[in-house]
Parts: structure tokens; C-alpha cells; sequence
């Protein structure tokens, strides 16, 4: 087995978990926004924002880690424009968990444990987080979609 292989089956394991679990994280918020209790989406969110910010963030940094690495074991470079804009798009997701989604999420947390489910600040961070949630997996996908179809290589 050679270190290319290795690096490759991090990357991807790493990729795998981190468009799933965001997938995963969001389909159980559209269906507890769906279930008609209105505490549901709020006390969804809360159950699943630890587990959600450590293992998306670990699946997220390992990603672009194993994919640098992948370009420096591979004929590929940043002229490649489906490798760039790859690595532009998981900046942006990343970024957007480390400094909106961690820190939102705390806030939200904090307001419904001092506050109640009900508390109309949570409500209104948490329906902003929706609409970002949407965004970074959309930004997942399309990263998935050029790393795996490679335009232009």
C-alpha cells in the first residue's frame, strides 16, 4: 500500500463525513421545523450542536489537510481550476464553522439554557443558521461535484 493510497482514503473518509453528516444534521432540522411542535427545531438544534461542531469541524479541517497533502503526492496543481476553486469552496465552509456556525451555535445554546426553548433571540439566530446551513451544504455539494468529475483535467 502506498502513501498516495493512504492519503487518498483519509481524504475521502474525512470528505464522506463531512457532506453526510452535514446532509444528516440538516435533514433533521427541516423535519423537526416540519414536525408542527414549535420547541422542536430549537430543542433539535441544541441536542446536536456539540456533536455537530466537533465532528463536522474534525471532518472538515481533515479533508482540506488530506487534500493538500494529495496535491503535493500528485501531478495536480492550483492551475488546475476544478482543484482551486475546490479548495476556495471548502475554505468558505470551513470558515463558515469556525466563525459563524461555532460561535452562533454557543449563543443559541446559551439563550435556551438560560431562557427557555421559547426564547424569541435563540429563535431568530437559529432561523439565520438555517439559512447558512443551507448554503454551506450547497458549497459541500458543488466542491464534491468538481473534486469527483474534475472539469477540465
Amino acid at each position: 500500500m502506498s502513501l498516495l493510497n493512504v492519503v487518498r482514503f483519509f481524504h475521502i473518509l474525512f470528505a464522506i463525513t463531512w457532506l453526510g453528516g452535514a446532509i444528516y444534521f440538516q435533514s433533521l432540522m427541516i423535519s423537526s421545523f416540519r414536525s408542527g411542535d414549535p420547541t422542536m427545531p430549537m430543542r433539535m438544534y441544541v441536542q446536536g450542536h456539540g456533536a455537530n461542531k466537533r465532528l463536522l469541524a474534525a471532518a472538515g479541517f481533515g479533508t482540506y489537510l488530506f487534500g493538500v497533502w494529495l496535491i503535493f503526492e500528485t501531478f495536480w496543481s492550483l492551475s488546475d481550476l476544478w482543484l482551486t476553486l475546490s479548495l476556495i469552496l471548502g475554505a468558505i465552509a470551513i470558515g463558515m464553522s469556525t466563525f459563524y456556525f461555532g460561535p452562533n451555535g454557543e449563543k443559541i445554546v446559551a439563550l435556551v439554557e438560560e431562557n427557555g426553548v421559547d426564547d424569541p433571540d435563540a429563535a431568530a439566530l437559529l432561523a439565520q443558521a438555517k439559512n447558512a446551513a443551507r448554503f454551506q451544504v450547497f458549497t459541500l455539494f458543488l466542491m464534491f461535484v468538481l473534486m469527483i468529475f474534475k472539469p477540465g483535467a
